[in-house]
């Protein structure tokens, strides 16, 4: 059996997330070719034992350019599979939610298993269509890999997908991030970042978009005042820089804010969860989160919102808590719980990374994805 895994993302949650399950399936001793984009890729960050091929051109562009680079990318993709004699092929990031589905139809005439995973079942900020193109990807692929029972279900109620169709495999941790730099104390990763000591710290870490909740930890941040040694850091790239600012204002809560409004390069990461004591990331909506095992991969308790898969990972008040969505109140009662219990925070945060090491192992996710393969081979 011999594999085809492809992801053109260069950047981010999914290429870490490909990185990892990659070096797992590789000691697994799994037979495959990870296919990516030419250029950089943060994938040079890590130590890759596995074969890696860059023939793919970025999807970002404008409109003529994207139709192109997606009939060159096919046109790969067909060619290799016929070369290397691939069995499966394995999206882990669509090239084109409108054109994969005629892709995914030609991989199958060849005999070829189709696997997707579907790290969100719509995109975070879904546009009319998005749910009519996906339901065809979602019909079409043969397997689909969800990481949580609650997106299997969304898949099943409203795609009309057969259960039996989709496996539930956890998104694993984020150990092979962690590995990249040396450990750093409290102390040494707020000297670096220019934080205060002495500061109980919150991070909100990841790109600034409206689905993420910002808003609420914002208003949080309101019933937090009094507590001047509460502070939030902001840590990602930012969607539209004047809404945030203006809502920092409107609830006065600058004076507590740490602002570091960039994409946060895998040699940088390490400083900001090294530096929180906690990590709040109150979604609007989500499917599940790479941001918190992150947190935990980094042995940081989480605050997260009742939505998508998220309650499948939290372990409510060991690594943990969930609270309902759009609640800024509860959020705020609950980061003071953390900041007046600063012993047992530390301890929760040991209880994530334990989990981090064990519930979210990539080598019992890469077994599980090699058995979907087998299960399903023609």
């Amino acid at each position: 059996m011999k594999i085809l895994i492809i992801n053109p993302n260069s950047d981010g949650g999914v290429c870490q997330y490909t990185q990892a399950l990659c070096q797992a399936l590789e000691k697994e001793r799994a037979s495959f070719i990870l296919l990516t984009t030419q250029g950089k890729n943060e994938l040079d960050y890590f130590k890759n034992d596995f074969i890696i091929r860059r023939e793919l051109k970025s999807p970002r562009a404008f409109l003529f350019f994207k139709l192109w680079r997606y009939w060159h990318n096919r046109r790969c993709i067909l060619k290799m599979v016929r070369r290397e004699k691939i069995d499966v092929v394995h999206f882990e990031w669509l090239l084109s939610q409108t054109m994969d589905t005629g892709l995914i139809k030609k991989l199958q005439r060849l005999n070829i298993l189709t696997v997707y995973t579907a790290h969100n079942i719509l995109p975070h900020e879904a546009r009319p269509g998005d749910k009519r193109k996906l339901k065809k990807i979602y019909q079409t692929v043969e397997k689909i890999i969800v990481h949580a029972e609650n997106n299997k279900q969304d898949l099943i109620d409203n795609f009309n997908i057969p259960a039996n169709k989709i496996d539930v495999i956890f998104h694993g941790n984020f150990l092979n991030v962690v590995k990249l730099q040396s450990e750093l104390t409290f102390l040494e990763a707020r000297r670096m970042l220019g934080l205060e000591q002495n500061n109980f710290i919150i991070l909100f870490f990841g790109n600034v978009r409206p689905y993420r909740g910002l808003d609420v930890l914002i208003k949080a941040m309101v019933y937090l005042r009094k507590y001047s040694n509460i502070k939030l850091v902001i840590a990602g790239k930012i969607h539209d820089f004047e809404i945030t600012q203006d809502l920092i204002d409107l609830f006065k809560v600058r004076e507590s804010t740490d602002f570091h409004l960039n994409y946060i390069s895998l040699d940088e990461v390490h400083k900001y969860f090294y530096a929180a004591d906690v990590v709040v990331l109150p979604y609007h909506k989500i499917y599940q989160s790479g941001a918190i095992q992150l947190a935990y991969s980094f042995g940081r308790p989480v605050i997260s919102t009742q939505t998508g898969g998220v309650p499948e990972v939290i372990d409510e008040d060991k690594s943990g808590f969930v609270i309902p969505v759009d609640d800024s109140k509860i959020l705020a009662k609950k980061i003071l719980t953390m900041y007046q219990n600063l012993d047992k925070t530390k301890l929760m945060g040991r209880y994530s990374l334990e989990l981090a090491k064990q519930k979210f192992d990539w080598t019992d996710i890469a077994k599980k994805t090699i058995q979907v393969y087998q299960n399903n081979l023609k």
